[in-house]
């Protein structure tokens, strides 16, 4: 699971727009290149874990 949120709400990177809420997106929903792109954004935090998701926003 992947975890993304952005330090200013409606942040893009990678074509979406990131809210400051935490969003997530199952495992596979971005290529290799646009995970490695997430996490070096110093405007994202970007959390990647093998846990289930929880209840917060959810990418559709």
């Amino acid at each position: 699971m992947i975890r993304i949120k952005a330090l200013k709400n409606g942040f893009r990177r990678c074509g979406i727009a990131h809210p400051a809420t935490p969003v997530e997106y199952e495992d596979g929903h971005f290529t290799a290149a646009q995970l490695a792109a997430l996490q070096a954004e110093p405007m994202l935090s970007v959390t990647v874990t093998e846990d289930k998701p929880e209840k917060t926003g959810k990418a559709k």
